[in-house]
């Protein structure tokens, strides 16, 4: 069975013109990047990186 792990952030910062869509591309792949460093404790309370947990496959922007 797949499983995914959806996050969703919101800004209203975003200009009208959609000058503001690299922005937040640009934050969507830092993020992207970041998450994988991140350190995952389990119940047991071994660690490990996201990165090596779950693959990371996505980044998506929009404004609507």
């Amino acid at each position: 069975m797949e499983g995914r792990i959806t996050i969703e952030l919101r800004t209203d910062n975003t200009p009208d013109s959609g000058s503001g869509l690299p922005d937040l591309g640009h934050d969507a792949f830092w993020l992207m990047k970041a998450i994988r460093d991140l350190v995952y404790t389990d119940k047991s309370g071994n660690e490990t990186a996201m990165g090596e947990k779950y693959p990371i496959v996505r980044a998506t922007t929009e404004v609507s």
